[in-house]
């Protein structure tokens, strides 16, 4: 997934969920630089506005060097967006520092419920960033972290999140470094919750008593 091939777009969904529009595809970020990236995220932002109201708006912004300055941009805009629903920063260097600042923005964002942070290294401390915030936000419903290295310390933090928040239903931690360990917490955190429906795991270690634990709190809680 990490090898998908870079672009930037905004994309609005139709009424049929299973087809999308495309309305413009650009290549801005790659040229803009970052003294460029506020005047790009605002200018497409102001354009996902004018679409409003629909369905969905999506934003896709993969591989294209944002780091924690473009993300700092970005989350300055999504705190007063209010057409932007799915967002896709996959690849993109962003660290704790900059998915800090996405964290924080979306504790007083109401719109966005679909949000991709695949392959970018925010450690342990970008999972606390999103783990404060999820224990806040009541609109975003998936979360893509796979390939962060939150290693068991992330996930702890996320598991905590996991025992107060009533909203998040998909959650996804591939290739993340989290061990038996860090599968217990999460294990216990789904005793009491209610809402996640689809959680992915692939691709980090895992011995057969503790596969066997997760079966059984997945099933019968």
């Amino acid at each position: 997934e990490c090898a998908e091939l870079g672009y930037i777009g905004l994309l609005k969904r139709g009424l049929d969920n299973h087809q999308y529009h495309r309305l413009f595809e650009i290549e801005l970020f790659a040229r803009a630089g970052e003294a460029g990236h506020a005047h790009v995220v605002q200018w497409l932002l102001a354009r996902a506005a004018r679409l409003s109201p629909g369905p969905s708006t999506e934003f896709a912004l993969m591989h294209h060097h944002l780091g924690d300055a473009g993300a700092l941009h970005l989350a300055n805009a999504l705190r007063t967006d209010t057409a932007l629903t799915t967002l896709n920063l996959l690849s993109n260097d962003i660290g704790a520092r900059g998915d800090g600042n996405l964290a924080d923005a979306l504790a007083v964002n109401r719109t966005l419920w679909n949000l991709t942070i695949v392959c970018n290294d925010i450690g342990d401390r970008g999972a606390k960033h999103f783990a404060d915030v999820l224990s806040v936000n009541s609109t975003l419903t998936l979360l893509r972290l796979g390939s962060t290295s939150i290693g068991d310390r992330g996930a702890a933090h996320l598991a905590g999140a996991l025992k107060v928040n009533a909203t998040l239903t998909d959650l996804h931690l591939q290739s993340n470094g989290i061990s038996p360990e860090g599968y217990r917490h999460i294990s216990d955190a789904l005793r009491s919750n209610a809402t996640v429906s689809k959680l992915d795991l692939r691709g980090n270690s895992v011995d057969d008593e503790t596969c066997t634990l997760m079966l059984k709190v997945w099933r019968h809680g």
